[in-house]
């Protein structure tokens, strides 16, 4: 089974088309997200979508730091350990 690729929040500034390469590619936060968001909210729905996620899905970081952390420490609360998928800026590539 081909991993997920977790991407914390859509931004529409970036075209996350390449890391599909990787996996199906799905967001964890939606881009309505208010910039004021209870943070402890923002953990439950973060638990609750990552619940289909498996110890070999990957995470992209994008949009706010601190929404990075909740995913971070969601999954590493489930698996021990975290993939994350960096793109390189220049190249593009993950």
């Amino acid at each position: 089974m081909k991993p997920i690729c977790w991407i914390t929040f859509d931004t529409f500034k970036y075209d996350f088309s390449p890391a599909a390469e990787f996996g199906e590619l799905r967001y964890v936060f939606p881009q309505t997200l208010a910039r004021n968001y209870d943070t402890k909210r923002a953990i439950d729905h973060a638990r609750e979508v990552l619940e289909d996620m498996g110890d070999d899905d990957y995470v992209i970081m994008s949009g706010d730091p601190t929404l990075y952390a909740i995913i971070v420490s969601v999954v590493i609360e489930m698996f021990g350990k975290c993939y994350v998928l960096r793109c390189d800026g220049r190249d593009k590539k993950y």
